[in-house]
């Protein structure tokens, strides 16, 4: 079987949404959220190249479906690894972290959940940031 791991902020992310349930629900949610989290990476290792290329390079993308998060990785098939990273979202203070093609990094902020849930289950992201996020939120351009 293949092999995986997070890029910084993807572990990151993980970390602190793990902790957000922890926090605001309950162990047994945190749980819930690190089990699916765990199940949707084995599954992505068995057969790694199940889901669409979503964009280059190579990035594809896997929905968890009790969680408003998606696993966004690519397969590395001369390391047999896949490669995990993600876009950010933060629930509680209703912010989403977008890194561009271009390296640019930006912070949406008080973007609703289902604004987050429809990004992330668009055919196009491009097209949907320009239609639902991008001049429609306050923003700023953070350090890459």
């Amino acid at each position: 079987m293949a092999s995986y791991g997070f890029h910084s902020e993807a572990a990151e992310e993980y970390l602190a949404a793990t902790q957000y349930y922890l926090d605001r629900a309950s162990p047994l949610v945190s749980a819930a959220f690190v089990a699916e989290v765990e199940a949707a990476i084995q599954t992505l290792l068995a057969s790694p190249t199940t889901w669409a290329v979503i964009e280059e390079p190579q990035i594809r993308r896997y929905l968890l479906t009790r969680f408003p998060y998606s696993i966004y990785y690519r397969w590395e098939p001369d390391r047999n690894r896949v490669s995990i990273y993600a876009v950010r979202y933060d629930p509680k203070n209703r912010f989403l972290e977008v890194v561009f093609r271009t390296g640019e990094k930006y912070r949406y902020k008080d973007v609703p959940p289902d604004e987050y849930n429809r990004l992330m289950n668009a055919e196009s992201h491009g097209k949907s940031m320009q239609m639902h996020i991008i001049d429609h939120y306050d923003v700023v351009r953070l350090e890459n």
